[in-house]
């Protein structure tokens, strides 16, 4: 439960996309989210995209990753992804469990490469990458 919330998380600050159907859990990160959404002027349907395992379509929600990323510092300002920052998140998750930090890693080796201009496609294509790999390492459900 635990490393799937830091996961959930995640996908605000770009690590991957929520795993858990509990309401509970999807009030708590439509409530992180709240700042960011009114920011970046995104829409509830950004939001819902996000708490329901998907992603925003629109330059808004984009930019609302992008600021949740900043906010979790796991991009800097400037858009550079914060490795510190991703393997901080990273290691509340996986406590103990060493395989899951080593795949974190990975993790951001694979995804530190990422660089776009635009910021909020930055945000967005980090965000696809931690999640993409996070699946290949069978750390959450597609």
């Amino acid at each position: 439960m635990k490393l799937s919330i830091i996961l959930m998380i995640g996908l605000l600050v770009g690590m991957t996309v929520a795993l858990l159907d509990d309401p509970d859990t999807k009030d708590m990160i439509k409530g992180m989210a709240q700042d960011c959404k009114e920011q970046e002027k995104a829409s509830d349907t950004d939001v819902d995209r996000i708490v329901n395992k998907s992603y925003p379509e629109t330059k808004e929600g984009k930019c609302m990753i992008k600021c949740l990323q900043i906010q979790f510092g796991v991009m800097s300002e400037e858009g550079k992804f914060l490795r510190d920052g991703f393997m901080s998140l990273a290691s509340m998750g996986a406590g103990e469990k060493e395989e899951k930090l080593k795949a974190a890693e990975e993790i951001a080796d694979e995804c530190s490469v990422i660089s776009n201009e635009d910021l909020c496609e930055q945000a967005f294509l980090l965000a696809k990458c931690m999640h993409d790999e996070a699946v290949k390492r069978k750390l959450t459900a597609e």
